[in-house]
């Protein structure tokens, strides 16, 4: 059993492939729909505030690493950090997205890789949704180190959405746009492809003991917190369906007669009702913050460092300025965020920001950290707190 009931991140791994994209070789990778978008990508671009993502694509667009590939390069960072061995590892948990395959699920894939790295039989969990699936990752593997289940976890997030915004995924459905905005409710074009210019890819793995490190930075989990709102809001994110409204048996990707109806339809691409977003995103997670403070769990003024996944600088604001009104303002100089270098990976976009600010010295020893980390999907959000050991 773990009879001090304590977890450690202990190691921290990343891998991003290829090289640095700026804004303006988009399009090399990702090909046109349509002239037409361009105002709107500038748009996208300008609230967004990243200059610079990495994708799993050569610059004619054609795929470069699967999303195990991935997963198994940042494992092994991770791992080769924390100063073990793959054999010692007793539990993975990993989370994407979308993986490579429908089934099997991406964890046994990641095992799979990691077998070619000396690591035998062991238990494997895979955690779906979307930017939240790594938080509830760690938080499984957590639970199983308290409980004394577990003594080494690899808990691994990995997103590669660039495969699935090439231009060639969306020509059906921008030709049947007139026919399919006067046959569905709340249905717009808009929805999705904005999306081909706010999300890219990386994976990020963490391990996970019940002890510290002997030499370096560790981080203890204080706490994790996790609320689902979906009893207060429809689909914010989706795929599958055109609409996130009034979904109906036969109104779903499987439904269709054949793939290409669902693919013209709109259904096969990931989509995002941006109205619904700005109304619901910041505000949700004050009521979460306000609970933490109010039960006693967050003491604001123990914060050293807050490190916020976001999506743009333009939801900074609105966080800053929620928390600001609420009366729980934490100074810009505690934040950290690698967005505008790194780009939005969704659910690896917390372990690629922790794994930059321990690989750069932005901790001391006894600082308390906080993260947050948003879903938009159907509103969820995570809070967790880390205090920082250094041996």
């Amino acid at each position: 059993m773990n009879t001090n009931n304590e977890v450690y991140l202990t190691g921290f791994g990343i891998f991003l492939p290829g090289s640095p994209i700026k804004n303006e070789d988009i399009d090399n990778y990702l090909g046109v729909v349509s002239p037409e978008l361009e105002k709107l990508k500038k748009v996208v671009l300008r609230s967004n505030g990243i200059k610079e993502r990495f994708y799993a694509l050569d610059s004619d667009g054609n795929p470069t690493h699967l999303s195990e590939d991935l997963a198994v390069s940042s494992a092994i960072a991770a791992i080769t950090d924390a100063n073990i061995s793959p054999s010692d590892v007793d539990l993975i948990v990993a989370a994407t997205t979308l993986g490579d395959l429908i089934v099997p699920a991406f964890g046994q894939q990641l095992h799979g890789k990691l077998a070619e790295h000396g690591l035998g039989e062991v238990q494997c969990i895979t955690s779906a949704g979307v930017c939240l699936s790594g938080m509830t990752a760690l938080e499984d593997a957590a639970i199983r180190i308290q409980l004394g289940k577990k003594k080494c976890a690899l808990v691994n997030a990995t997103e590669r959405p660039s495969i699935a915004f090439r231009s060639s995924h969306y020509n059906a459905e921008f030709e049947n746009e007139e026919l399919l905005s006067s046959e569905t409710d709340n249905y717009k074009f808009l929805d999705t492809a904005f999306l081909r210019w706010m999300l890219s890819d990386g994976s990020g793995s963490f391990v996970l003991q019940n002890h510290p490190k002997e030499k370096g930075m560790s981080l203890r989990l204080d706490w994790i917190d996790l609320m689902s709102h979906a009893d207060q809001s429809t689909a914010c994110m989706y795929m599958g369906t055109n609409s996130n409204q009034g979904m109906t048996p036969d109104n779903t990707w499987l439904a269709q007669e054949t793939l290409d109806i669902a693919d013209s339809k709109g259904m096969l691409n990931i989509r995002q009702d941006a109205k619904l977003l700005k109304k619901s995103i910041a505000s949700l997670g004050m009521v979460d913050l306000k609970r933490l403070i109010d039960s006693g769990k967050l003491n604001p003024s123990e914060i050293s460092h807050f490190l916020p996944h976001l999506s743009s600088y333009s939801f900074a604001k609105e966080v800053s300025s929620a928390m600001e009104g609420a009366g729980y303002d934490l100074a810009e100089n505690k934040w950290f965020t690698n967005l505008r270098n790194k780009g939005n990976t969704g659910c690896a976009a917390i372990f690629i920001i922790l794994e930059e600010a321990v690989k750069n010295g932005l901790f001391k020893n006894g600082e308390k950290i906080l993260i947050m980390v948003p879903e938009s999907a159907r509103f969820s959000y995570c809070y967790a707190q880390f205090t920082c050991v250094e041996l």
